[in-house]
């Protein structure tokens, strides 16, 4: 996928040039060896930039969710496979994704290590595809210049490096090292597998019979298939294929962007299965997150609103692959969300331009319009055309969006080459600068992503390196951060983020309730009686918060005043037994037996096997008749 154009003039007509496998030179049995040599290689360099994720714990980031606190996915009977086809749980569907962690589980249990392995295992994989990707597609686009004995293994080294330098990248560190995004890795590894085998149905190396085409293209498609099982992250597959069929296969128009000459219609029958499979994934996948309640109205961000959210994330993941820097888990939507803003009109106009320039030049440059297109169809089921979350992008979101420029930057490099006559077979200085520049290039990702799978080796370290680098701003962070640290009994450091947290976002009662209860296990009980009585005039329905303050002002001793807040509780649910038993232990401890007897009374109607409430009512009962107090209520029928 590169530019055409001769050094000496404008480029013909591309259905001049001849741009197929059958152009090369015949790939012997030496570039076939090279082939398998670089492909260990891509392996190898990959699995040394990740193996710190072996190291790595679960995280408190949907990992307690889908595998610490889910029972239904431990173990690999008819059971949790069941479960693993009908569920939407966490407000996804992928079935294979969900047997993928079932298997993990009979193998490895909870131990985290067994599920980054074979992440870890996966993105290797990926790296050999894509590898084997990336020089097939090359095969249709050679360039004009250079020997033609060389250019053959000049394809595979070229394809090799920029491959390694995709797989080693910062932006690949989410969905290998996070438990909870392991399914991006399968999704991506089948999609590019069925795209290898579509081109394999059309003569990839090869001219293949009728009979052939057939039996490649319905793999690709039972690929495709496998790739949405386990996960709905390759929507837009079907497009990318069109792409393919205009350049650089040139199924469609000769090659040309437009106009009606060689139309095909088995061509577009070719891609019924695929937007087929497309469709029907795609339902499923927004009935998740209707399940989840996690899908955002259209009202709520507006249509130009989405189309903001879709060109910044169009153009972060371009600029973060040039400069990766500052990289965390969490960049959050703005609420509300104002398209206005200079990052997102910049990011519009940016995205017309390049589109509409890219055409206007389709001739002379078309692979990268290919590419282009390929990357937005790629990216656009994840790119908040349809919102769901608060996230407004995610590392894991680029992982199969970034693929297409894999080989646009492989066709660039060979296109360059072959015109500076830098033939990687004899090595002369200017091919070894540029090998040179490109490892070293490797050697600076390689310690980058390092240093990224540091930051996922415990909630802690996750929470921190996300506020360290540019998520300051997010109230999230500070209250996840806060409950670590009071998980780990530093309660002040808790305290100090949990009130940043409020203070950000003070209409979230979770930070609030998080707060409390670390000044409560600080000592200082008074703060965590006024935090929660602030959030119980904020939030005068919410039960679980008057709850606490009941309790924490029965902890103070003003059982009066607990008092009052159970009853609230109960007059707001008279349904709920524990209420009652609650308020009389309240009452009791004030000396309130009469009013303690009844609300015991009421617990035991309620829940009439409920020991605990009918210890409360003897004891009560007991100690109004060494008073010589009047019964309490149903003394007669309780006995």
């Amino acid at each position: 996928m590169m530019s055409l154009e001769s050094e000496r003039g404008p480029a013909p007509d591309i259905q001049d040039i001849p741009c197929s496998p059958s152009d090369l030179p015949a790939v012997n049995d030496r570039d076939h060896g090279l082939a398998w040599r670089i492909s260990f290689r891509v392996a190898l360099v990959t699995f040394v930039a990740f193996a710190g994720i072996l190291d790595n714990g679960f995280v408190a980031w949907d990992d307690t969710d889908n595998f610490l606190g889910n029972l239904a996915y431990q173990g690999l009977g008819s059971k949790q496979i069941c479960w693993a086809w009908t569920t939407f749980w966490m407000g996804v569907y992928q079935p294979l994704g969900w047997i993928l962690a079932e298997v993990e589980y009979v193998t490895s249990g909870l131990n985290p290590r067994g599920y980054h392995l074979a992440s870890l295992f996966l993105h290797m994989a990926c790296a050999v595809v894509l590898y084997v990707l990336t020089f097939s597609l090359l095969g249709y686009c050679q360039p004009a210049n250079g020997p033609r004995e060389s250019r053959g293994r000049d394809r595979f080294v070229l394809s090799g490096l920029v491959t390694v330098l995709f797989t080693v990248h910062p932006l690949r560190v989410e969905p290998v090292a996070w438990a909870s995004g392991q399914a991006y890795l399968p999704c991506a590894l089948f999609a590019m597998l069925s795209v290898l085998c579509y081109l394999w149905a059309h003569g990839a190396g090869e001219s293949p019979t009728p009979r052939s085409r057939g039996r490649w293209l319905a793999i690709s498609v039972a690929l495709f298939t496998t790739s949405l099982l386990s996960k709905a992250a390759s929507l837009g597959l079907p497009g990318v294929l069109l792409v393919l069929d205009v350049y650089p296969l040139r199924r469609l128009g000769s090659g040309k962007w437009s106009g009606p000459a060689g139309f095909q219609w088995r061509v577009w029958l070719e891609k019924l299965p695929y937007v087929a499979l497309s469709l029907i994934f795609g339902v499923l996948a927004v009935a998740a997150k209707r399940a989840d309640r996690t899908l955002v109205n259209v009202e709520e961000t507006g249509i130009m609103g989405r189309l903001a959210l879709t060109c910044y994330s169009v153009w972060f993941y371009l600029i973060k692959t040039l400069w990766p820097t500052n990289l965390h888990a969490f960049p959050m939507r703005p609420e509300p969300l104002d398209w206005t803003q200079a990052p997102y009109v910049l990011s519009m106009l940016g995205t017309i331009v390049v589109s509409v320039g890219l055409y206007r030049h389709r001739r002379h440059y078309p692979g990268w319009l290919a590419g282009w297109l390929a990357y937005l169809l790629l990216l656009a089921p994840t790119s908040g055309l349809v919102t769901y979350g608060r996230q407004v992008i995610g590392d894991r979101y680029s992982y199969l969006a970034m693929t297409p420029w894999v080989a646009l930057m492989a066709g660039g490099l060979w296109q360059w080459c072959a015109r500076a006559n830098l033939t990687i077979g004899r090595r002369p200085p200017g091919q070894i600068a540029c090998l040179a520049i490109g490892l070293a290039w490797m050697a600076c990702l390689m310690v980058l992503t390092w240093r990224q799978c540091q930051t996922w080796e415990n909630s802690g370290t996750l929470w921190t390196h996300a506020i360290q680098h540019g998520g300051a701003e997010i109230a999230d962070l500070h209250n996840n951060l806060g409950v670590w640290r009071a998980r780990d009994r530093d309660f002040d450091a808790a305290v100090a983020e949990l009130k940043q947290a409020v203070w950000l976002r003070p209409d979230c009662g979770e930070s609030h309730v998080n707060l409390a209860n670390a000044l409560s296990q600080k000592g200082e009980l008074d703060k965590a009686i006024a935090t929660l009585r602030i959030a119980s005039w904020r939030w005068p329905d919410h039960i679980y918060i008057r709850g606490l303050l009941g309790k924490a002002l029965f902890q103070a001793g003003r059982y009066t005043e607990a008092a009052d807040q159970y009853a609230t509780i109960a007059r707001l649910h008279p349904e709920e037994s524990s209420t009652h038993l609650f308020l009389g232990h309240v009452l009791a401890r004030g000396g309130k037996y009469a009013e303690a007897a009844s609300q015991y009374a009421e617990a035991l109607r309620l829940a009439p096997k409920d020991q605990e409430a009918q210890r409360g009512w003897n004891d009560v009962r007991r100690v109004m008749e060494h008073s010589r107090l009047p019964d309490p209520p149903g003394s007669s029928s309780r006995g």
